[in-house]
């Protein structure tokens, strides 16, 4: 399946968020101390495939905590065949 992700994008500085897949959501706590966890898992086309679990802590709708656990090893990977595509002659890095 194709990826609607821009693999040539300058991640993340002008991206959006890859698409993910979330697989098992967990709540718990009365509106003025709610907290979420959920495991998710990211892909871009054949480019990157990540999995984490994120963490919210919300008070009367409102976003306090969030924090997000993923292998950064993978992210740094992608950052690093990103920016050597951006130096190629031609190809153009809105990243500063």
């Amino acid at each position: 399946m194709p990826s609607r992700w821009p693999v040539s994008c300058p991640w993340p500085v002008s991206c959006p968020s890859p698409p993910s897949t979330i697989h098992d959501v967990t709540a718990t706590g009365p509106p003025w101390n709610l907290r979420v966890a959920f495991r998710f898992s990211d892909r871009i086309g054949d480019d990157y495939a990540n999995e984490g679990v994120e963490y919210m802590r919300i008070k009367w709708g409102k976003l306090r905590e969030q924090r997000v656990y993923l292998d950064t090893e993978k992210v740094a990977a992608l950052d690093a065949r990103l920016s050597a595509t951006a130096q190629r002659p031609g190809v153009t890095s809105s990243v500063s």
